[in-house]
């Protein structure tokens, strides 16, 4: 859908929208004991279309380990609301639409609701209000993830820091629920992969998430991979420490295995079809949340290979995973989970094979082509380690 979009006029795009379809548990959601508060924001034809898109779209990747669907459901009505919010989601779409093929058009809308929304963030930071508290941290959010996606440096730390700082002043934990608890995973997820990206701790230390731990049966897919994103970051803290000692390793690799054993065959996904000539089979995933899989098989990678081999005995396990890593990037999978599966292909660079390496680089590639979110860097230092080994 949006690559047809990024191909047309802005003034052409309405007719292109298909009606929202998300998960059916958004209908159980129940409706407020009070009137909902009225739009006090002036809606046209482009902002409505461009927040349609973000609710059927790049809110759904923001809920991909949220079944309460806070973005696609609370964000959007509050935009109704605050200038501030419906000028970052504009710009967020615009950025996106800008990185499909024949996009550049969206390039300068997106960098005029970016400015617009930059400086209402700027002036809203010096007001105070319940709903401007939690409007501040979804837009830095936003903004943030605008540079993700075109992986800009320094606007992106800056709005990073800014998330992080909100989440600290308001006391925000995986202990909270609603928004709150939905915003604290979206700033996690961000600050796993950064910090992975510059070989560095992550920032909001696992220690102190205030993490519930998992209920002993109908554990909720969500819960699942919220509570794997724990263990990550942990995972994280520990290679970039200077004591990632044998016993420390081993005790999260337990952790993480507990994590696996309570996982069912659906969550971990379906194998069909035959073997690829790389031994790659593709796998059916019934929700989104599976994603999870891909980051469990990364983290695995990381306690057995990073920043060196574990041990000579852990290498057949880390070809595994790299395989495993593969196999769900080339299945049926939605937009959400693949703008999420870029670290972990990444690091299918572990894979041995060099066809198997190159499998990763075509995945980084489609997924900028096809989807709208760079993998410039991840492609480049992969290219890095492909050339040496096919000359």
């Amino acid at each position: 859908m949006t690559q047809a979009l990024a191909s047309e006029a802005p003034q052409k795009r309405s007719n292109l929208l298909t009606p929202f379809s998300g998960d059916t548990r958004a209908a159980e959601t129940p409706l407020p004991a009070s009137p909902a508060p009225s739009v006090t924001v002036i809606l046209e034809s482009e902002t409505a279309d461009m927040l349609a898109i973000f609710r059927s779209d790049l809110a759904v990747w923001m809920d991909i380990f949220d079944f309460s669907l806070s973005y696609q459901s609370s964000v959007c009505r509050r935009a109704l609301q605050s200038r501030l919010l419906l000028h970052c989601i504009c710009a967020f779409v615009a950025k996106h639409l800008s990185l499909l093929p024949a996009g550049e058009i969206w390039q300068p809308i997106a960098a005029r609701y970016y400015g617009e929304a930059l400086n209402q963030l700027i002036t809203a930071l010096d007001l105070s209000g319940p709903d401007t508290e939690s409007d501040k941290l979804v837009a830095s959010i936003l903004l943030g993830s605008y540079e993700v996606l075109s992986e800009s440096r320094e606007p992106y730390h800056s709005h990073y820091q800014g998330s992080l700082d909100l989440i600290r002043s308001q006391s925000i934990s995986a202990a909270s629920t609603g928004l709150d608890r939905a915003n604290f995973f979206v700033c996690v997820r961000h600050d796993i992969v950064l910090s992975l990206a510059k070989g560095k701790s992550i920032q909001l230390n696992p220690k102190d998430w205030r993490m519930p731990p998992l209920p002993s049966a109908n554990i909720s897919e969500d819960e699942m991979g919220n509570h794997l994103l724990w263990i990550t970051g942990r995972t994280v803290n520990l290679i970039f420490s200077n004591d990632a000692t044998l016993s420390l390793r081993k005790s999260l690799l337990a952790l993480v295995d507990d994590w696996y054993s309570r996982t069912t065959e659906v969550f971990r996904g379906v194998p069909y079809g035959d073997q690829d000539e790389n031994g790659i089979q593709k796998l059916f995933f019934a929700i989104p949340a599976a994603a999870a899989m891909a980051w469990y098989h990364l983290t695995r990678i990381l306690l057995l290979a990073e920043p060196e081999l574990f041990d000579a005995d852990s290498e057949q396990t880390v070809q595994k995973h790299a395989n495993s890593i593969l196999a769900i990037a080339t299945s049926q999978i939605t937009a959400g989970v693949r703008s999420f599966a870029i670290l972990p292909v990444y690091f299918g660079k572990h894979a041995i094979n060099i066809s198997k390496k190159l499998r990763a680089y075509t995945i980084l590639r489609d997924i900028q082509c096809q989807i709208g979110h760079s993998t410039q860097d991840q492609m480049r230092s992969l290219s890095q380690i492909i050339s040496p080994e096919s000359t």
